[in-house]
């Protein structure tokens, strides 16, 4: 019953010393240096990293569709970069402009519009404004969730 006793003890202190040890490991050991995914971009150019093509659709993101329509409709030189490497911030679709990365469609809107000094939407009153941005968010926060949903609940195979 002694060494039943005595185990118990050891693990349950190892165990702790052993999660210690392995968390500063990693803190230690530090992240690996971020390498931008196009290294040999051009000056002014954005490189738009997305999904790679599927067969019936341009791209299944939503939100790579909105921000490569805002891209064509601003008039801003952009290349196309299909990929599976999600950004630092975990996210598709991502940017890189002048060698920095950019992730979120929405701040990359944003960004881009003070960057260029460009903004579409200049010509629309704010009651247009208003109705373009509450449908923005409807389809952002509601239908993508809903389309997520049907994709990967309903259609996706359990492996």
């Amino acid at each position: 019953m002694f060494w039943l006793i005595s185990w118990i003890v050891y693990l349950f202190g190892l165990l702790p010393l052993g999660l210690v040890a392995l968390i500063s490991w990693k803190k230690l050991k530090g992240k690996p240096e971020r390498t931008l995914q196009k290294p040999d971009w051009k000056k002014d150019v954005v490189y738009l990293f997305t999904f790679p093509l599927v067969p019936s659709v341009r791209s299944f993101s939503p939100f790579a569709l909105k921000l490569e329509t805002w891209l064509r409709v601003a008039g801003i030189k952009y290349e196309v970069v299909y990929t599976m490497k999600f950004s630092k911030k975990g996210q598709i679709p991502y940017i890189e402009l002048n060698g920095e990365e950019i992730a979120d469609s929405n701040i990359i809107i944003k960004t881009l519009k003070s960057y260029f000094n460009k903004n579409p939407d200049s010509q629309y009153s704010m009651t247009d404004l208003s109705l373009a941005h509450s449908v923005t968010s409807m389809v952002e926060n509601h239908t993508a969730l809903t389309g997520f949903h049907y994709r990967y609940g309903y259609k996706m195979k359990v492996i």
